[in-house]
């Protein structure tokens, strides 16, 4: 030192990034959406899955399912949102004698899988419709799996007409026997 100084002491607040990845099908809001963030400032994500996908969760820097997930900018961030693609359940019952094949034949379907039921009827029975989720008498019958669904298959019992002519002297009397009903597996 040889004299007196003056000195004067620059500060700025840090500033901070952050990038947001999505993974599947939606998108991702920030509030307040900027290139950088000021130390300690909030922002918030909100999660907007496309049609046919649910937000599963954040990972990275943040590892919630919260939504809407409010961040607080201490540090750069990376965080991740990822969307899945619904599942949905298909339940059949048959009426009846008969039976349903589904193709495919799974526990849960994802969105958008189409799925043919076919009604088999057993010996004796004819396939009546289906009630529930759809109601038509098309047999087979396909859809795209968009929610969960039931369905039943009716099948009746066949039957027969029976015409009797007396022809001379005398009667015919009818009597009606009744076979017993035929269940096949579902």
């Amino acid at each position: 030192m040889d004299g007196n100084k003056s000195v004067t002491a620059g500060f700025a607040i840090d500033t901070h990034t952050l990038q947001v990845n999505v993974v599947g099908g939606g998108t991702v809001a920030k509030s307040p959406d900027l290139p950088a963030y000021d130390y300690g400032t909030n922002v918030t994500l909100t999660p907007t899955p496309s049609p046919g996908y649910q937000f599963a969760g954040w990972s990275g820097d943040a590892g919630s399912s919260t939504q809407p997930l409010t961040v607080s900018m201490t540090t750069d961030k990376v965080i991740t949102a990822t969307f899945t693609l619904k599942t949905y359940t298909l339940s059949t019952a048959v009426i009846g004698g008969g039976a349903v094949i589904k193709n495919p034949n799974l526990a849960t379907y994802t969105h958008g899988t189409s799925v043919t039921l076919t009604a088999t009827p057993a010996a004796g029975y004819v396939f009546s419709g289906w009630s529930g989720d759809t109601t038509t008498t098309a047999n087979p019958i396909s859809f795209v799996m968009t929610a969960n669904k039931s369905v039943t298959a009716t099948f009746t019992i066949k039957t027969y007409t029976v015409n009797v002519t007396a022809s001379g002297n005398g009667a015919v009397a009818r009597t009606r026997t009744r076979r017993p009903t035929i269940t096949a597996p579902a």
